[in-house]
């Protein structure tokens, strides 16, 4: 590095000193006609990071990258006055020098012409400006970043000065509001809210938010967050900023999300009512159906039993009902050709939307699969038609159409119910009715929600419940007088069409009886007694069991004894499935009956069923049915 030297010699009669050995900035002295250093101080040494015999007698040109080399030759071409003293002159820009090490400084230049040992020289004074340099580069970006953040921000940006006038907006589209009071372009319904959030904000130097509601131009009733915070400038309060969100979407989403969690707490109750009421059902048909075998023919109480019998078949109509919205009730799933099962279904539907009603059937040549319950699937569109009838008094049409369609991963999760990536089968269910507004749509679904006079309200929520449990999704779209179309997706099945039989044909109308033991578990006390009773009454000898792990004692005391265990599903303790498992491990040979009003376990019990050495009764069930069952699972 350079050392303290005698270099400066006579230059006028000036005293340099000071403005030279002692300067924090690099100054040096170069020849103006040569452009070689003749001297420079130590700070020019650490400058531009060469020792002082390195850079005496260098040409400067030497010291300039490249591409300022041409740039600073015109620059002192034109102020160089050989052989003359000038005043000092500051040239205007940052320039560049090139250290030994290759790294790029910024200064700024003074320059003053004088003579050096007689010759015309020019003394520089150079100052480092490279942080100021990195400084407003940094600026400069975080402005512009500001800037494309600010211009293409799907928020509504507003900056207002400290009279709530708007000093600035996002939106060039809205340029012409600035200038204009705040206050003045908000709806009168929320003025005064949003006039105590800037208080509030201003008061507290605090952000502040207010969520708010306006009607647009289209009619359309859309959700807003505005955040309202203050920013000082050197130290002062400067004004607020109003950043605006449009949460219509959100709010939109987290109602369905409340929609789904209700209509899930819903199903749960509903679910557990149907089990406690169809043991009961099951009781009051059983109980019934002995008496009437008991009654003698043309007995005056015939009648009577036949209205209590009606009358618990349509309350069990309604449970079924409960138990498809909750979607507890079990399902016998199979590969269905989707079309074949509708024109299985057709003439069923040309019945219920009636001869004034035109029912039409659109679908493709290729085959559709489906996984589903047959049962079920009628269901729904028995449902679907039904409703379409009720929106057409005075008659019209009907359309159901068979489509194929995927959803990819973004569409997928835009769906509020179980529905993931892939293929699907689209039920599109169109009629030509009275349509329904927006606020009944929204509650379609809701169970005993109704705009009918008559009818229990579960229809489409039995309808919600099926599709969901199959793992599908189903829309709404309607409009007041322009009709309404019903859209179902099912996933696509990969296996072959099962058998199109949609039900089980009984081999014997009348029950057969036996000897075998039979084991039943069951909690209800009342139907445990009717179904013991109506087994013995068969022949059969009977074992009972208040719940599953009673069953397995009892089971384990008579090993090998029973040849069959019929056991409900959900009892207290130890449930029906999980007591089957540990009974088949006693004796793999057993067979066993599931009964059940309320089936959490229903994908389970569903493929136990397809296999062989299980059947499922669903509750409420006739005596009639249990005896089949029973003498059809022991004789297979």
């Amino acid at each position: 590095m350079c050392t303290g030297t005698d270099t400066m010699r006579a230059v006028s009669s000036l005293d340099y000193r000071a403005l030279f050995e002692d300067n924090p900035n690099a100054v040096v002295v170069v020849d103006r006609q040569t452009r070689v250093l003749l001297a420079l101080n130590d700070a020019a040494c650490r400058h531009f990071g060469y020792a002082r015999e390195e850079l005496l007698g260098r040409d400067v040109s030497t010291l300039r990258p490249a591409e300022d080399i041409d740039r600073m030759r015109e620059t002192f071409e034109k102020s160089n006055a050989p052989h003359t003293v000038a005043g000092p002159t500051r040239y205007q820009g940052v320039w560049q020098h090139l250290r030994k090490d290759g790294s790029i400084v910024h200064s700024e230049i003074w320059r003053l012409h004088i003579e050096y040992e007689g010759r015309p020289a020019s003394l520089t004074i150079i100052t480092d400006v490279s942080e100021r340099v990195r400084t407003d580069a940094a600026l400069r970006d975080a402005q512009a970043k500001w800037r494309a953040v600010v211009e293409h921000s799907a928020d509504h940006i507003v900056e207002l000065d400290q009279d709530d006038v708007i000093r600035f907006v996002n939106d060039e589209n809205a340029a012409q509001l600035v200038g204009t009071p705040f206050l003045a372009l908000v709806p009168e319904a929320g003025r005064e809210r949003t006039a105590e959030r800037l208080a509030a904000a201003r008061r507290a130097g605090t952000m502040q938010r207010l969520e708010s509601q306006r009607t647009e131009e289209t009619g359309e009733l859309r959700s807003y967050d505005t955040r309202f915070i203050p920013f000082e400038r050197d130290g002062k309060a400067a004004g607020i900023l109003c950043i605006t969100t449009d949460i219509t979407e959100r709010k939109r989403l987290e109602e369905h999300l409340r929609q789904a969690q209700k209509m899930e707490a819903t199903g749960l109750l509903a679910g557990g009512i149907a089990h406690d009421f169809n043991n009961l059902l099951s009781v009051v048909l059983g109980a019934t159906e002995l008496a009437q075998k008991a009654a003698r023919s043309g007995s005056p109480l015939d009648d009577h039993l036949e209205s209590i019998r009606e009358a618990a078949a349509r309350a069990a109509e309604l449970t079924r009902k409960l138990l498809a919205f909750s979607r507890k009730q079990v399902l016998r799933v199979r590969p269905l050709d989707l079309g074949a099962a509708v024109d299985d279904f057709l003439s069923l539907l040309r019945r219920v939307v009636g001869e004034d009603v035109e029912l039409a059937v659109r679908r493709p040549a290729e085959q559709i699969v489906v996984k589903a319950d047959a049962l079920q699937l009628e269901q729904v569109l028995l449902n679907l038609c039904t409703n379409a009838r009720q929106a057409m008094p005075a008659g019209g049409r009907v359309v159901i159409e068979l489509l194929r369609t995927s959803f990819d991963e973004t569409a997928a999760a835009k769906e509020s119910g179980p529905l993931v990536a892939g293929d699907y089968a689209e039920i599109r269910v169109t009629d030509t009715g009275v349509g329904m507004d927006a606020a009944t749509q929204a509650r379609a679904f809701e169970p005993f929600f109704t705009t009918k006079s008559e009818g229990t309200g579960l229809g489409l929520a039995m309808v919600h419940g099926i599709v969901h449990q199959h793992q599908g999704q189903i829309r709404v779209e309607s409009r007041v007088g322009r009709g309404t179309t019903v859209r179902v997706f099912l996933p696509i099945a990969q296996e072959p069409p099962a058998s199109s039989s949609r039900r089980d044909p009984h081999v014997d109308p009348l029950p057969r009886g036996g000897s075998d033991t039979i084991l039943v578990a069951e909690d209800e006390p009342a139907l445990r007694k009717l179904l013991a009773l109506t087994l013995r009454d068969l022949g059969y000898a009977v074992v009972t069991a208040e719940n599953g792990e009673q069953a397995v004692r009892e089971f384990e005391a008579r090993k090998g004894q029973i040849a069959l265990a019929i056991l409900d599903v959900v009892m207290p303790v130890l449930g029906g499935v999980q007591a089957h498992e540990r009974i088949r491990l006693i004796d793999p040979k057993v067979k066993v009956i599931f009964t059940t009003g309320y089936a959490p376990d229903s994908a389970q019990v569903s493929d136990l069923v397809t296999r062989g050495g299980y059947a499922l009764l669903n509750k409420p069930f006739q005596l009639g049915e249990l005896g089949r069952k029973v003498r059809a699972l022991l004789d297979a």
